[in-house]
């Protein structure tokens, strides 16, 4: 009898591969924070990319977003230079990474998303602490089908 893959061996490349929602959403550094809010309520989104010249400056999330309505008065016109996470503290992880290194990385940094790339540094999607969660308790027959 074949035993069944554990989340946690899953390559994060194959829950990408079963996610709605695939590839890299992005803003403009240029971008406001009302702007990025509309465009994540839109995309059914927690999290973009935000570039400068088409290569990553920073990552925005939902927590982010709240963090701006308890610090700004009116955070709807700030850009998202002033509340992004930039760049260089960013952590990605690899498409072949296991899922369960790459929580354990997200738990060990305090952080709900992470920016996945592939071989060439490029970056492929977003793997979310929901999509983890959605392959342990909603994706069976994604489990199943690692054993195909």
């Amino acid at each position: 009898m074949n035993r069944v893959p554990l989340v946690k061996d899953m390559l994060v490349k194959t829950l990408l591969n079963a996610k709605k929602h695939q590839g890299v959403e992005s803003l403009s550094l240029d971008n406001t924070i009302k702007e990025a809010a509309q465009f994540m309520r839109t995309k059914r989104i927690s999290s973009v990319v935000v570039r400068q010249d088409q290569k990553p400056v920073g990552i925005i999330t939902e927590r982010d977003l709240s963090n701006s309505l308890a610090t700004y008065d009116n955070p709807g016109p700030i850009p998202l230079s002033k509340i992004m996470t930039p760049w260089e503290k960013v952590k990605t992880v690899s498409l072949g990474a296991t899922v369960g290194d790459a929580e354990k990385e997200m738990i060990a940094l305090g952080v709900r998303h992470m920016p996945v790339s592939d071989e060439s540094d490029n970056l492929v999607g977003m793997l979310s602490q929901r999509d983890i969660n959605d392959a342990f308790y909603k994706n069976e027959e994604l489990i199943a089908s690692q054993t195909q």
